[in-house]
């Protein structure tokens, strides 16, 4: 099948990147210039096949009762992360997104959220469980998060947010309703 790009595909593609380009300015402007207390959000995950990790980071106002995009995440890990195991691969893209926006989220209350159940049960461990692991990464992964305040939960991997960014959507509903989710 030849690659076909006509006045349809070009006028989509500019509708599309300029929705993404105004909703991110304007959430990212709201993250970084706003006192208000707010939740923030974030879908990590991580592709094999490319060693790509991706976030996506959202800002949950509870006055408003808005779920808005305040910015896309990614980064490629290094060659030496090929044949790691894929909870291992997860933590790191989750640690990793952590601490590049560090600056950012400071202060916030920070909500992660994982489609690997391995991972999530480790970084909800992370201060208890540090010490017990001799895997050198990711015991030096889980030190230099200790300081960040954040809660962790599992989500199916299926049609979720995180997942989008990597794999082909599914065409079910999500089964995760992000506003009504309950952090304990």
């Amino acid at each position: 099948v030849p690659f076909v790009w006509g006045d349809l595909e070009e006028r989509n593609f500019k509708i599309i990147r300029e929705r993404l380009t105004t909703t991110c300015l304007q959430g990212y402007s709201k993250l970084i210039s706003s006192t208000k207390p707010f939740e923030v959000v974030i879908f990590t995950d991580f592709s094999q096949n490319d060693r790509a990790a991706s976030g996506v980071v959202f800002i949950k106002d509870y006055e408003e009762k808005s779920l808005e995009v305040a910015f896309f995440w990614s980064k490629l890990l290094s060659i030496s992360m090929k044949n790691k195991p894929p909870f291992l691969c997860e933590i790191s893209a989750a640690i990793l997104c952590l601490l590049s926006l560090k600056s950012v989220l400071a202060g916030r209350c920070i909500s992660l959220f994982v489609d690997n159940l391995c991972a999530c049960r480790i970084l909800q461990q992370r201060l208890k469980v540090c010490d017990e692991f001799s895997n050198g990464i990711l015991h030096r992964l889980l030190l230099s998060i200790e300081n960040i305040p954040f809660t962790v939960a599992y989500t199916n991997s299926k049609n979720q947010v995180a997942d989008f960014l990597s794999r082909q959507p599914q065409t079910e509903e999500a089964d995760v309703d992000l506003y009504s989710y309950s952090y304990s």
